[in-house]
């Protein structure tokens, strides 16, 4: 299904980039990639959508006319049909030499025959080169028509199989465009907002998902700050007494050492790390990696006043953490530290009203004159005393104090910019696909591959290769990874004690995020219940996109919000009865949702063990790893509100893949 989920996509994905631009012939293989996979209707849509760009008279689709299709062999039946659509526009169609979907197998023997002749004048490197490329090519011809024969049509309809597999790969409109201030990619349309803030020394308070990009306007104003420092360099001891400086402020040692890297990654060694056990050039550095209690403990001390003042940019990673335990730091920097910042957060509850209070903190803070560095002042005053009150050009002309003064330059990085503005993205790169864990077998079972000194083999192809290597292969048992629909949460929660014929109150909050699979996978339970048929009809997908050949991330998001909607409102409804009768309709759903996890619980408390406890966490992350390494799944990302679990738990993975290593080591030197 993967390789189908990739033509699809690169077929529609070229039509929609380069439709002025196609040929018929190119034309022709994008309609051919569709038709593979069954889509006709698909393969239509766009080429009435490339008639009508092109000015063209599209007469019948189905129509041929005399002329038969140009050097094709008559087995390839889906490019036949693509390029009879296509003479339906009653325009002559010629192909090239060498040019099509599948190369002509004549054409490849006279390949082959030139490429004999050279091999003859070239060395032996060559010709394995030559080789190389011949063996690639056939691979490539022979898996394309493995995917071009009807065994592999995906058997459902095109708007189904994009919501349940095309997901991640769905396109975002976010207004993309090129940006001369940034190389590599082109940057949405709220993070070229982000950059004009930095350019006007304002601040912000961003939010958005993790992982959308939000950090990226943080290194833009690195950039600026190390490009300015860099080009002034023989200005640096000017009245702030060193070069000027961005803080990058972060909640935990952890991602302290994570933000250090990446600015040693992308800018060298310009960063200094300050926390309660580690100190590492932090009144000497350009970009400042730290905790929040230590910028406070810097920000109050009478000694660092020059260093404060140049202070350019503050960075407040995870700001939302001033409404945690620890948040009286990170309030009394909001409020007092005399610099611009950007206000970085992916969890703010209510964006508005948190703004508001910057704004207001901000406004007192942008007030604050810009301070020197008094020894500095002092030693320049010296020097001009010692001068005469003048200094010599090259050509040993004097300059009065007054042309000194007119010369200096003007403040480049001016912190008295009291504007915050107000970022909110919704959007994720990514839709999060939700799973939970629940371990098929006790732990020395899941490890049995391991203390054979193996891999777990990830399918049957890879457990099909060890057995020919002659491997001892342990039985595959099944992942523990049980997909988990957002809704199914509420049967653990509100549905739980809903009593027969009373009013379930359902009511699924606005924040739960659906991905497209979550949504239809809730409009097939929903239409099992055999409730509401009206209702659940008009969220049949094929109808609601209707018309529309490809689904994109907002049309598949407007889908979600529709099918949330239509379910709160249906099981708002008193005395639904599903088929079997009893529980409300509803809670039928729920529960039919719900159930993988419940059965998972069940096996897990059936070996006497709490899922929910700490010893079942230890126990069992290696063997979540093997799970997910089976599934693809790496590598991944852990969260752990516990820092000292998550220590744990990383200790816990280490040492026990040594002693499996070891013991591995024993047994192979044993057995030689």
């Amino acid at each position: 299904m993967a390789r189908c989920i990739r033509l699809f996509h690169v077929a529609h994905d070229i039509f929609r980039r380069f439709k002025k631009d196609l040929t018929l012939l190119q034309m022709a293989r994008v309609m051919f990639a569709l038709q593979v996979l069954g889509f006709k209707d698909q393969a239509e849509h766009l080429l009435k959508d490339y008639a009508s760009h092109h000015k063209l008279k599209p007469k019948d689709l189905t129509a041929a006319n005399s002329e038969g299709p140009p050097n094709l062999g008559p087995r390839d039946q889906h490019l036949l049909s693509a390029l009879e659509m296509l003479r339906g526009l009653g325009l002559s169609l010629s192909r090239p030499k060498n040019e099509g979907l599948l190369d002509g197998e004549e054409e490849d023997e006279d390949e082959d025959e030139d490429e004999d002749e050279d091999e003859e004048e070239t060395s032996a490197r060559a010709k394995e080169a030559q080789k190389r490329v011949r063996m690639a090519k056939r691979d490539a011809q022979r898996r394309y028509r493995q995917l071009a024969v009807d065994g592999h049509r995906v058997g459902m309809t095109a708007e189904r199989f994009q919501l349940l597999f095309g997901g991640p790969k769905m396109v975002r409109d976010v207004k993309s465009a090129p940006d001369p201030r940034v190389s590599g990619f082109y940057p949405d349309a709220w993070q070229r907002e982000m950059l004009d803030v930095v350019d006007k020394r304002g601040s912000a308070l961003i939010v958005a998902p993790t992982s959308s990009g939000k950090t990226f306007a943080s290194f833009y104003a690195m950039k600026k700050i190390l490009t300015y420092n860099k080009q002034q360099k023989p200005r640096q001891t000017s009245s702030l007494g060193g070069p000027l400086l961005i803080v990058y402020v972060c909640p935990t040692k952890a991602l302290v050492s994570q933000v250090a890297a990446g600015v040693y990654r992308r800018y060298g060694a310009v960063f200094g790390v300050l926390t309660r056990g580690e100190k590492y050039r932090a009144h000497n550095c350009e970009v400042l990696v730290t905790l929040p209690e230590c910028l406070e403990e810097i920000l109050l001390s009478p000694h660092r006043e020059s260093w404060v003042a140049r202070v350019k940019y503050v960075i407040y990673d995870e700001v939302h953490s001033l409404d945690g335990p620890k948040g009286g730091p990170w309030e009394r920097l909001l409020a007092a530290f005399p610099a611009p910042f950007l206000a970085l957060s992916a969890t703010v509850g209510n964006p508005k009203a948190f703004h508001e209070w910057l704004s207001t903190a901000r406004a007192r803070t942008a007030k604050i004159p810009d301070l020197v560095d008094p020894e500095t002042q002092l030693k320049e005053a010296k020097k001009e005393r010692k001068s005469g009150g003048g200094k010599r050009g090259k050509k040993g002309k004097g300059r009065g104090r007054g042309a000194v003064e007119q010369e200096e330059e003007k403040e480049p990085f001016p912190n008295n910019n009291p504007d915050v503005a107000l970022i909110v993205h919704t959007k994720r790169w990514a839709d999060l696909e939700k799973v939970v864990y629940m371990p098929s077998a006790p732990r020395d079972d899941l490890l049995t591959s391991f203390k054979h000194g193996i891999a777990a083999p990830r399918n049957k192809a890879e457990r099909a290769t060890l057995k020919r290597m002659g491997r001892h292969i342990p039985k595959l048992l099944p992942s523990g990874l049980l997909p988990f629909h957002p809704v199914a949460a509420v049967s653990f929660g509100a549905a739980s004690g809903v009593k027969e014929g009373a009013t379930t109150g359902i009511q699924i909050p606005p924040t739960m995020e659906f991905s497209p699979r979550d949504s239809i996978v809730l409009y097939d339970e929903m239409r099992k219940a055999g409730g509401g048929e009206k209702e659940v009809s008009k969220l049949d997908p094929d109808a609601h996109f209707e018309g529309a050949p490809y689904i994109g991330r907002d049309a598949a998001a407007a889908y979600s919000d529709k099918i949330k909607a239509t379910f709160t409102e249906w099981a708002s409804r008193e005395g639904g009865k599903n088929k079997a009768g009893g529980d409300s309709l509803a809670r039928g759903v729920l529960e039919r949702l719900a159930k993988p996890i419940r059965e998972g619980l069940k096996t897990v408390a059936a070996r006497h063990e709490n899922a929910g406890s700490r010893k079942f966490v230890m126990r069992y992350v290696l063997p979540l790893l093997v799970d997910l390494r089976r599934e693809d799944k790496l590598p991944a990302v852990a969260f752990c509100l516990d820092p000292n679990l998550c220590e744990a738990l990383a200790l816990r993975v280490v040492s026990t893949l040594e002693r499996l290593e070891r013991a591995a080591e024993e047994r192979e030197g044993s057995a030689a």
